[in-house]
């Protein structure tokens, strides 16, 4: 279910639905807590919306909860350091 939470959630910041965005994402780390890429995306719909400090907490939730080897990793560092957060 969390996964059809972060497919639909990326939909709608695609669309341009942020909020929209932002509330499947939230239910898809609700539902699995240790979904690094719902918090990763979550964190930039947080940015993108003009909330960065939220989207500082969530990319640094999804690094912290991420499995050795997350193919993201990289792009996650670099969106924290843009956003200043590192």
């Amino acid at each position: 279910f969390a996964a059809g939470y972060h497919n639909r959630g990326s939909a709608k910041a695609q669309s341009g639905d942020l909020p929209g965005a932002i509330a499947d994402f939230s239910e898809a780390v609700r539902l699995k807590p240790d979904f690094a890429d719902a918090w990763l995306l979550r964190g930039l719909a947080h940015a993108d919306s003009g909330q960065r400090e939220r989207g500082i907490e969530d990319v640094r939730q999804a690094l912290k909860v991420a499995r050795p080897g997350w193919p993201p990793r990289a792009s996650a560092e670099d969106l924290l350091r843009k956003l200043g957060g590192k």
